[in-house]
């Protein structure tokens, strides 16, 4: 195969694909692939005392072991090659010794020429050791090195959620070794990080991994600090909370990723072979607007309405028991009326969908009582009739006909969605990456009880726990499943849903992780679908159908065209902000 290069293109990618399980030597803290021995990949592992580098073929067999004599593995965290800093015409193996199992780290990386044999069992002492300081002032760490072409060393710092991570070059002071921080960059990602770093042999491409994204980079001239500057890509991954290592392949055709377990995966995504069938069909999401909402708490789940299009429900966890549905508008995300539910508890609300009891039906909005805080998780599903006017804010008060159990073992759900004819789906919560998420559907038994029946069950690929929650489109044509670091699409055929959540070609769809997004809806003419966040500010983002995939040449919902006025929403919308209690008499709600 021929080298490939940056002009490429990222959208070239396939998905990652289990390539093995890497069988002996334990965990994987860092992978660099060898310049010198191409079809080969150095792996390191973090754990003390081991100062034993593996060596990969590119099934992830362990095929040698390269024993560094002379150096202590406190806490090795990457790995990288490249020219050799002492002798540019040669390639080097760098190892980072600067994890946080000590405090302050160890901050020293080893440096060994790439060997002549690299197969088979051999001891070796390294050509340079480079003890560093002067960048973290005794705190943490870093798990990131690469390379550049002048043999330059760099490294990432390690933040929460990606939140204002250092750049840092290492610079010789007459001999002695500091840090330069070059640049502030924030990387959303639901954890901290990055995990892991590579910068291809061109030094044209640099990749951040963290365990739920992988970042691409552009570099021109050598310049990695500018790259940081631009806007970065988002590559195929599968998030995984044990994923801590990443490495270009030696001809750039793709990327390898590892998991730290006692039995690593290694993974590889192609550059040049991506599965087309396993296409985005969204683009990345744009913000509609900042959400200046009078709910407390986060938001839990999002539904369209069926009666009212370009409007959006909300519902709000159990942390303040309020029982109100907030509505959106979807053009801009201003908050419009609120809903105010009677005879209703909230314990932990965590998903909102709407649809008709039965096909042709009238249409309800269902919500899930399904979360564990405030002692739950109730198993109650609440219906209420879509309002005639949701522009207006009022009270619902909610029959006890309206209000239903399920008894789920497994006890909690954060998901819900309803399918155009009633069908009502829930999944159960995982905590664990790769459980099983089971999809159950909840049928009637007798007025107010519903069963949960099994109709399929798919692994949960989240470094978070989920799914937070689910939609159908209107048409049924697909089912979104949401994680906190994730979107994934289950097409579905002939209404056949068991046959879909089974469905090992799932889709990741193209999403910037929010620790804070549980929510997820489709809009009516499924041409697109919305997310909400609680980061500060709250917002509302919707993700557009890419062309090829639209169902019609509609526009979005909330669209307006640029010859027509917009509809003007008051600075302030109006909220009620007082209620009398049952059985008093209704005084009417005073506004602001």
């Amino acid at each position: 195969m021929a080298a490939c290069s940056a002009s490429d293109g990222v959208n070239k990618f396939g998905f990652p694909t289990k390539v093995d399980d890497v069988t002996s030597g334990g965990s994987i803290s860092g992978l660099a692939a060898s310049r010198r021995h191409v079809g080969f990949i150095y792996a390191v592992s973090d754990v003390a005392t081991v100062n034993v580098v593996r060596v990969l073929n590119l099934e992830g067999q362990v095929v040698g072991n390269i024993t560094i004599s002379n150096a202590i593995n406190v806490d090795w965290e990457d790995a990288a090659v490249g020219n050799c800093v002492f002798n540019t015409s040669t390639t080097c193996l760098y190892i980072m010794d600067a994890g946080d199992s000590t405090i302050p780290p160890a901050n020293i990386i080893y440096i060994v020429q790439e060997p002549a044999a690299i197969t088979g069992m051999q001891s070796v002492t390294t050509d340079m050791m480079i003890d560093f300081n002067g960048w973290n002032n005794g705190d943490c760490c870093t798990e990131t090195l690469f390379v550049d072409s002048d043999a330059n060393m760099y490294f990432f710092s390690r933040e929460p959620r990606g939140v204002n991570i250092g750049l840092y070059k290492l610079i010789n002071n007459d001999g002695t070794w500091g840090t330069q921080r070059e640049t502030v960059v924030t990387l959303p990602s639901t954890n901290t990080g990055p995990d892991g770093a590579d910068l291809s042999p061109s030094g044209e491409e640099l990749l951040v991994l963290f365990h739920d994204t992988v970042y691409h980079f552009h570099v021109a001239n050598n310049d990695v600090k500018a790259a940081l500057t631009d806007a970065a890509s988002l590559l195929p991954s599968v998030p995984d909370p044990s994923g801590t290592s990443i490495a270009w392949a030696t001809d750039t055709c793709g990327y390898y990723t590892s998991t730290e377990e006692d039995i690593p995966v290694l993974r590889f995504s192609d550059r040049v072979a991506a599965d087309v069938s396993r296409a985005a069909r969204f683009n990345f999401g744009k913000v509609v607007g900042q959400i200046n909402s009078p709910s407390h708490g986060d938001v839990t789940g999002i539904a369209f309405s069926k009666d009212h299009p370009g409007y959006i429900y909300a519902i709000n966890s159990g942390t303040t028991g309020q029982t109100f549905i907030t509505v959106f508008q979807t053009s801009n995300g201003y908050v419009v009326s609120v809903i105010l539910l009677f005879s209703a508890t909230n314990t932990d609300w965590q998903d909102i969908a709407v649809g008709p009891r039965t096909s042709g039906g009238q249409n309800y909005i269902y919500i899930l009582d399904g979360g564990e805080a405030n002692g739950g998780p109730a198993r109650t599903i609440i219906m209420v009739p879509e309002p005639d006017n949701i522009r207006v804010s009022q009270v619902i008060d909610v029959s006890a006909d309206n209000i239903f159990v399920y008894n789920m073992p497994v006890g909690v759900s954060h998901a819900l969605a309803v399918t155009s004819s009633g069908r009502i789906f829930i999944t159960n919560y995982q905590d664990t990456y790769e459980e099983t998420v089971t999809m159950y559907q909840l049928v009637n038994t007798d007025p107010q009880t519903l069963l949960p029946v099994e109709i399929g069950s798919f692994p949960h690929q989240s470094s978070q726990s989920g799914p937070e929650s689910l939609d159908v489109a209107p048409d049924n044509s697909f089912i979104l499943v949401k994680n906190s670091d994730g979107v994934l699409l289950f097409p579905v055929k002939d209404n056949d849903f068991p046959t879909a959540i089974t469905n090992v070609n799932v889709t990741r769809l193209p999403y910037v992780a929010e620790t804070n997004g549980f929510s997820v809806a489709i809009a009516p003419d499924s041409n697109s679908y919305y997310t909400f966040s609680n980061d500060q500010p709250p917002k509302l983002k919707r993700y557009d159908a890419i062309s090829a995939c639209a169902k019609s040449s509609s526009p979005p919902p909330g669209y307006v065209p640029r010859n027509r006025l917009r509809y003007r929403v008051p600075p302030r919308p109006r909220y009620p902000i007082l209620y009398k209690s049952r059985g008093e008499t209704r005084q009417p709600a005073r506004y602001v």
